[in-house]
């Protein structure tokens, strides 16, 4: 099950907020709405959806951010919080 949910997220262009982005990030559900609302990534409102282009979390992952920051400096990366 887990396999087919894999496929399903490479396919898209966006992720959603929660849970999808918030399990890339290694953060929970407050915190990945939080980041949202401070604006620490880009989102699309799509009805009650958000969700997050792929390209953020690209962005994300490579320390554009004091969340992703965060996120690293807890995951031992070499990055380190702004």
């Amino acid at each position: 099950m887990m396999y087919s949910k894999t496929l399903q997220i490479t396919k898209r262009e966006t992720l959603d907020l929660w849970p999808d982005t918030a399990r890339l990030l290694g953060i929970g559900r407050n915190s990945v709405y939080q980041a949202a609302r401070r604006g620490d990534f880009r989102t699309v409102r799509v009805g009650k959806r958000i969700l997050v282009p792929k390209s953020e979390i690209r962005r994300l992952l490579k320390c554009g951010s004091k969340t992703a920051a965060l996120v690293q400096a807890a995951a031992g990366s070499e990055c380190e919080a702004q």
